[in-house]
């Protein structure tokens, strides 16, 4: 498809509209997450998961855009590459993370450390990804 295709430019548009919604959101749920280790209230933890939750269901239609719109870009290479591959490993990594909320329990001897991780994480992969993102514009 022609990348002046209306479909290819709507993709193009698309991507980047849609991404800052869980950029946004997954470093709210950080942020709560060290609000929660903080005090130990349960609504920090609470408001965490549907944060989370509401980021990982805007993190797939950006991610979707995005892996459409890569054909725009002459494929996946350079630093096209780059953010596409550290694309897939969020998405992976944000799957985990859904897992870990769902199938967890409270009483597991390592639930604070584990959210506190693999929030981590995901907070390091959505600041390389948006790096390497905005490396392709600027």
């Amino acid at each position: 498809m022609h990348p002046l295709h209306p479909i290819s430019l709507a993709m193009m548009i698309s991507h980047p509209s849609l991404i800052h919604f869980p950029i946004a959101i997954l470093t709210i749920e950080v942020a709560l997450i060290l609000f929660w280790i903080g005090t130990l209230d349960q609504a920090y933890l609470r408001f965490a998961k549907y944060t989370f939750v509401a980021g990982y269901i805007t993190l797939l239609p950006a991610i979707i855009t995005g892996f459409i719109d890569v054909r725009n870009w002459g494929g996946v290479n350079g630093i096209v590459g780059e953010h596409f591959y550290v694309s897939l490993l969020l998405i992976a990594v944000c799957s985990f993370r859904l897992f870990f909320w769902i199938k967890i329990k409270e009483s597991y001897q390592h639930y604070r450390m584990g959210h506190l991780a693999t929030s981590g994480f995901v907070a390091f992969l959505v600041l390389l990804t948006g790096f390497t993102g905005g490396s392709l514009i600027h």
